[in-house]
């Protein structure tokens, strides 16, 4: 597997993560593809990343199984899916799931330890739900309580709401001299059909402040790195 070290968000020194090609493994669907998408982004930006992601579209079970053996061994958490998802050309990529059920399991057979890992997804599918039992935090993004209903029936237990309506939060301004304003009056919490959601703590913040996980000048949030909770995600 193609792995890259984290970012300023997630945090550069505790933390790998594996990407896919954006749209190639995404949901049709989506309504941040094509529409402002971050990942797709910085593919466009960067073609390097690009071309990353698409050597992740061959999986290989023992190259999974190295790869999570390698991060449990340095301490790291394990992002999946900073870009791209689970499917291949609109279709569950079954081999790339089962190369990852096959790796987690075989590891645990040997009486070895997993690494924290953690991903959100818009692929509501009861296979990706149970990847839950392997120590993977696993988040339904969210839009509406449509999405979340189709989430619950496939089996997640766990949300991210992305308030891309601002029906909860203010959406985050790009002058970055309003930007410290707008932090300090995002809620720490909204409650959104009884369930209770934290507002992300590194959107709350700063990444010179919070990150998902430690860094030697941050503190590590870990919110969604352990599944703590849900996570609501203001427009940004």
């Amino acid at each position: 597997m193609k792995t890259a070290n984290g970012n300023n968000k997630l945090g550069k020194e505790e933390c790998i993560v594996v990407s896919r090609p954006v749209g190639k493994t995404c949901p049709p669907e989506c309504e941040y593809l094509g529409n402002g998408c971050y990942a797709e982004k910085t593919e466009i930006r960067f073609t390097s990343a690009r071309r990353a992601g698409e050597v992740n579209l061959i999986t290989d079970k023992n190259k999974i199984r190295a790869m999570l053996i390698s991060c449990e061994a340095d301490n790291k958490a394990l992002r999946w899916h900073e870009r791209g998802e689970f499917l291949l050309d609109g279709e569950l990529d079954t081999k790339y799931i089962s190369d990852i059920e096959w790796a987690c399991q075989s590891i645990l057979d040997c009486g070895m330890k997993l690494p924290a890992s953690w991903l959100f997804t818009h692929v509501y599918h009861s296979r990706i739900a149970a990847l839950s039992r392997f120590k993977v935090a696993v988040y339904a993004s969210v839009h509406t309580a449509e999405h979340k209903a189709t989430a619950i029936a496939a089996g997640f237990k766990l949300f991210a709401w992305n308030d891309n309506r601002s029906e909860y939060t203010k959406a985050k301004p790009r002058a970055t001299s309003q930007q410290e304003e707008w932090r300090d009056g995002l809620p720490k919490l909204v409650v959104i059909d009884d369930d209770k959601y934290i507002v992300c703590p590194e959107m709350k913040h700063t990444w010179q402040e919070v990150t998902c996980t430690k860094t030697k000048n941050t503190k590590a949030c870990r919110l969604c790195v352990d599944g703590k909770g849900h996570v609501l995600f203001p427009k940004h």
